[in-house]
């Protein structure tokens, strides 16, 4: 099983050594907890592949922990993407970029592009650092199954196959980085949505912004990671309602609710989870894997699922429902 590392000088320097050796280790950062290796050695990067069962046609995240990191490890002028770095980084925000040679074509499923970010925490960036190269680290968690947020969601789903987990606690933004292309300067578009939502991007580019709405087809390289229709999965199917008579007639004795507010009028089953006690979105999104993984455990045999609002800062909640339940 894996061994837990709580965050000190001395974890942080056996994670470094592990990594430059070519091994794998579970992160913590702002939105979920990563599956690290070295992304400049294609042979570290191949055990991340084997250990989640991950698709090769799935990109990986490159993790910088500066500017001048992401400039080293991209190509094209940095004042297409600076003025977003320096609003939104170190945060849940990931650029599509041209990619340097130094990178291998591993990470980024053959594309001449790659995704790329600086995380919020402190302690992933000093990892970085020290290892003077940035790491790929896609979610630390079997290809498809929902993300995890915790410490002890890496060891439930991946403490066999992972030998370190740096624990940071649980993650403040609790889904995956906003994906945003500037491959074209003069149409950016978001690829995946998350925290950072399209009218804050708009905003910080001055120009128009728009999302993409985008199911991957999976028998080709992905443009970015995260865009399998089918993705973020608990092993019970997940229903759908944005209709509130349907939720009342579901089968109380064996479903599960996952209503977005204690607002939501219905009757309750016995096993219930709401994403939020007021209505905030960002509030929703840090306790949805937490939440879907507590009702996979539940014993019931479906989640029925409230849809989110329709405002822009659901997007990040809404895709990733979308997703969780896009094989029915």
């Amino acid at each position: 099983m894996a061994t837990i590392l709580r965050p000190s000088p001395e974890s942080v320097a056996i994670l470094v050594v592990h990594l430059s050796e070519g091994g794998i280790a579970a992160i913590p950062t702002e939105t979920v907890y990563g599956l690290a290796a070295d992304a400049t050695n294609p042979d570290a990067i191949a055990k991340i592949f084997v250990a989640k069962n991950r698709p090769q046609n799935n990109p990986l995240i490159l993790h910088c922990h500066s500017i001048e990191q992401v400039a080293e490890y991209t190509i094209g002028e940095t004042e297409r993407w600076y003025d977003l770095a320096r609003q939104f980084w170190p945060g849940p925000l990931t650029l599509i970029l041209k990619k340097n040679p130094a990178i291998p074509d591993v990470v980024t499923a053959g594309r001449d592009t790659v995704a790329v970010r600086i995380p919020a925490s402190q302690l992933s960036r000093e990892v970085i650092r020290k290892l003077g190269r940035p790491i790929a680290a896609p979610s630390a968690n079997p290809s498809g199954y929902v993300s995890p947020t915790t410490a002890e969601h890496v060891e439930e789903s991946l403490g066999d196959r992972v030998p370190y987990i740096l624990d940071g606690g649980a993650c403040e933004r609790g889904i995956e980085s906003t994906i945003i292309s500037l491959i074209d300067p003069e149409k950016p578009m978001i690829l995946r949505p998350g925290p950072i939502n399209q009218s804050e991007l708009t905003s910080a580019l001055k120009r128009q912004v728009i999302t993409k709405h985008v199911a991957g087809d999976e028998s080709q390289a992905q443009d970015a990671p995260g865009l399998f229709s089918a993705h973020y999965q608990p092993t019970i199917p997940v229903i759908l309602c944005d209709d509130p008579l349907k939720l009342k007639q579901i089968d109380k004795s064996s479903s599960a609710l996952l209503l977005i507010s204690k607002k939501s009028e219905t009757v309750m089953p016995d096993v219930v989870e709401y994403l939020t006690e007021s209505g905030n979105a960002n509030e929703a999104a840090t306790n949805l894997y937490s939440a879907l993984r507590r009702l996979d455990k539940s014993g019931v045999k479906a989640i029925y699922a409230e849809v989110p609002p329709a405002d822009q800062e659901w997007q990040g909640v809404a895709d990733r429902l979308n997703r969780a339940s896009s094989n029915l």
